[in-house]
């Protein structure tokens, strides 16, 4: 929850880049959801106010975590 928001699509980017094998994206149109929230982002405002953590991963780093587990 940084308070920016990603698009999934650059997501998906740096999972292929830091992929140790290529793979596709393949999209199914029957599973395509009507567009309803136009943009998302987490808040951990609250969270760092009340408890002081902060993020000590990057998104680079939760991806690169992802694909070697």
């Amino acid at each position: 929850a940084s308070g920016t928001a990603v698009r999934i699509g650059d997501v998906l980017e740096q999972m292929r880049g830091a992929a140790k094998t290529s793979f596709e994206i393949a999209v199914h149109p029957g599973r395509l959801r009507p567009l309803n929230v136009p943009r998302s982002a987490g808040d951990a405002s609250t969270l760092k106010e009340l408890t002081g953590w902060r993020p000590t991963r990057t998104l680079t780093d939760l991806v690169g975590a992802l694909l070697e587990y």
